[in-house]
């Protein structure tokens, strides 16, 4: 207690040091600010042009009998569902369906007329033209396979015999490589056979060129194939075959055999032009032989037979006529959404509503500054008053060529079409859309409120501790939906913070 009396001073001292160190340090520390922060995303920025607009049926029709009569079935009911060519009512027509009845007999009696006349002479001596013309046919065919294998065999004889690999180099010792096989492709030429040392049985190989391609094991104890054409080549066993060069030519010109087998081929496709053409005339003999045999009635008879036959159908389809107009069918598929005809009644002046179900346009309004920004097929997002929460994507499928004006302004007309459209669509739904005028996809963007502008340049803040630091972004494309895509030294996920 002493010790402290007499060093109060010092202690009093010591404790304002300490409080004043104290309250120095709470004054100097950093506060955190009350930001208003977001990260960059990625995703898309888009520029929306935004109008509004009523959708309906692209399709419907108020449908009435065109002639007077009385109401004799009615197969529908309000709120039904139809198909198209679905028949929804009928008028009296017992009459015209008996008149129907008797001009379809009439109609029967005509072709079968027509057909009498047409056929001519009995099925029996029908058979006998028609026996000798398949067999002229059938000696034509067989003819005209013949004479082309012959020609055929004296074409594969011309390429493939006397066959010889002749040395390039006259002063080759080495026996050339015999040659054998049926040539079986189609083009001319010369093959070059090099050979050169390997690690083969034989202890050499060879490569080929011209009319095929490819390298091979020289065989001396049997024949190898040379290439896919069918031709085989073996060397002499014992002989020094290193680095020598043979050529095939197909046909072998200088071969003695060779003029006579190419007159031999010559010869082949003569007679085969000889042949076929003979048959062929045969063929043509026995048609006009069969024509003449069962030959068809006089122009004049014909003409009258079709005239009745024309004459029989108008009738008939008066009558079809006369049918369908006491008959209602739907024109499309719908819905039937009134029916002001009652049957038994006269059907004058009373109609039956049908309106497409299936098919629905929603009719917008684009002003003639935004109309140069859009075109048919350009993508919208739909949503309607009657459900705001859902958005339905579909695409503009008509612009009007013309404008209205609508209080000095003017508009185009512009149809979006819904071709699968939700059971809760209705004509006269209200919608606001938003069409997409141009787009970017996925690129670095940030809430557009986020960027700075100062003079030509654009800079985002970002968070340093306790301040914040201006760094510059560069804007590539600024949207209208809120977003601005950016490019720079920025990642997904930097946090930024809000002017």
């Amino acid at each position: 207690m002493q010790f402290f009396l007499r060093h109060r001073s010092l202690l009093i001292v010591f404790l304002v040091l300490v409080v004043g160190a104290s309250v120095y340090a709470f004054t100097q520390r950093e506060t955190v600010p009350d930001w208003v922060t977001g990260t960059i995303t990625k995703g898309d920025v888009r520029e929306l042009i935004s109008v509004s607009g009523v959708l309906e049926a692209s399709s419907k029709a108020s449908l009435t009998f065109p002639v007077s009569g009385t109401v004799r079935d009615i197969f529908v009911t309000e709120g039904e569902v139809v198909m198209k060519d679905h028949i929804l009512a009928t008028l009296e027509q017992g009459e015209l369906q008996a008149d129907r009845r008797d001009a379809e007999a009439a109609l029967m009696i005509a072709q079968a007329d027509r057909t009498e006349l047409i056929s001519g002479p009995r099925a029996e001596e029908r058979d006998v033209t028609a026996s000798a013309v398949t067999i002229a046919r059938a000696n034509l065919a067989h003819t005209q396979t013949e004479e082309a294998q012959k020609v055929e065999n004296a074409y594969r004889a011309l390429l493939s015999s006397d066959l010889e690999a002749r040395p390039l180099n006259p002063e080759t010792s080495a026996t050339p490589p015999e040659i054998s096989g049926t040539y079986r492709c189609s083009d001319e030429g010369i093959y070059t056979i090099t050979t050169f040392r390997s690690g083969s049985q034989s202890g050499y190989s060879y490569k080929v060129n011209g009319l095929e391609e490819g390298t091979y094991s020289a065989f001396t104890d049997a024949p190898g194939a040379l290439g896919s054409c069918g031709l085989f080549i073996q060397f002499t066993e014992g002989d020094s075959y290193g680095n020598k060069t043979f050529e095939i030519e197909i046909p072998n010109r200088q071969s003695a055999s060779y003029a006579t087998l190419l007159n031999t081929y010559l010869l082949a496709q003569r007679s085969e032009t000889n042949a076929v053409a003979a048959a062929r005339e045969s063929l043509t003999q026995a048609e006009r032989e069969a024509t003449l045999a069962n030959a068809l009635p006089r122009e004049e008879e014909q003409s009258r037979a079709d005239a009745k036959i024309l004459q029989a159908s108008a009738r008939l389809a008066v009558i079809d006529a006369r049918i369908r107009e006491r008959t209602l069918i739907a024109p499309f598929a719908g819905l039937i959404s009134n029916i002001d005809l009652t049957q038994g009644e006269v059907s004058t002046g009373k109609s039956l509503t049908l309106v497409a179900s299936d098919l629905y346009e929603l009719t917008v309004r684009i002003p003639e500054i935004d109309i140069t920004r859009i075109g048919v097929g350009q993508e919208a997002r739909v949503a309607f008053d009657a459900r705001p929460l859902e958005t339905i994507e579909t695409t503009i499928g008509f612009i009007s060529p013309t404008a209205t004006e609508i209080d000095g302004v003017a508009y185009f007309e512009a149809k979006l079409r819904f071709t699968n459209p939700p059971q809760w669509f209705r004509s006269g739904l209200n919608a606001d859309v938003d069409i997409i005028a141009e787009e970017v996809s996925d690129r670095l963007r940030v809430p557009e409120r986020f960027v700075v502008t100062e003079g030509d340049a654009t800079y985002l803040l970002s968070p340093q501790g306790a301040v914040t630091q201006k760094e510059k972004v560069e804007v590539t494309f600024r949207g209208n939906d809120g977003f601005a895509a950016i490019a720079g030294d920025w990642n997904e996920g930097d946090v930024i913070v809000a002017p």
